[in-house]
């Protein structure tokens, strides 16, 4: 495996209870995001290069996984995973070893995310805000046309064939209900699909240590009622809705 297909990792988390429903997933995080996003929870994976930089091969990475008998899957999370060439070839050789395999990413590389998806068993894309104020919120310019690219890439992959979800946190006040409510019609406009498990997911914004210091009280962190209130108004557009939050974990509304 040489360089231009080793991958920049930050960090494993070797067990979450919490990333994928009813799995132990070990997460791999990668450096570099192309997004700026002020509620961002891993800030500091957003430079694509820092001091601690460490190119990773398969064969490197597959052996720190080895001894990781209590989990039932990987999942790359970033930063941005699909902004590193290698993730392709990464997860099909975890994918060969490992019965589940997972990328979370924030939609603006599809011709990337289409190589993965068939060999991913979950594919999970974070809608920042509406596509409308996608430039405010995530902070740099946005080709929005590839992000709706990969929108539909993901309907079409929950209708045929895959898990998906579509995660959206809910940070108000740069987040408004109006801003749930239009993602939600774009996805029953895109015929986004509850099969194979596949969700939209409303995420309650937490100031977390990852977030940066200046931004992490410039949100509020909404309570399960309120967000059990948008969701259930959310499924009018009839597509599949669920809530992630501190208080009870991950549940479908």
């Amino acid at each position: 495996m040489d360089n231009e297909t080793g991958l920049y990792i930050a960090g494993m988390k070797s067990q979450s209870f919490v990333d994928e429903p009813g799995k132990t997933v070990a997460m791999i995080y990668l450096q570099g995001c192309n997004f700026n996003c002020g509620f961002c929870h891993n800030s500091a994976l957003i430079p694509m290069f820092t001091r601690e930089s460490k190119m990773t091969s398969v064969e490197q990475l597959l052996e720190s996984l080895a001894d990781n008998f209590l989990i039932d899957g990987v999942v790359f999370t970033g930063g941005e995973p699909t902004l590193q060439p290698g993730i392709v070839d990464f997860v099909k050789a975890v994918r060969a070893k490992i019965p589940f395999v997972g990328v979370d990413t924030n939609g603006s590389n599809p011709a990337r995310l289409a190589a993965a998806s068939p060999h991913l068993d979950r594919v999970a894309m974070d809608f920042k805000t509406s596509l409308d104020n996608y430039p405010r919120v995530v902070g740099k310019d946005v080709n929005v046309d590839k992000v709706r690219e990969s929108i539909d890439l993901l309907c079409a992959r929950s209708r045929e064939f895959g898990r998906v979800e579509f995660r959206l946190t809910y940070a108000p006040p740069a987040i408004t209900v109006d801003d749930v409510m239009a993602v939600a019609d774009h996805l029953m406009q895109a015929g986004f699909s509850g099969n194979h498990g596949s969700r939209f997911v409303i995420q309650q914004y937490l100031g977390s240590d990852g977030v940066r210091e200046a931004n992490r009280k410039s949100y509020e962190t909404v309570v399960v009622d309120k967000l059990r209130i948008i969701a259930t108004n959310v499924k009018e557009f009839q597509i599949p809705v669920a809530i992630r939050c501190q208080e009870l974990g991950y549940f479908v509304v």
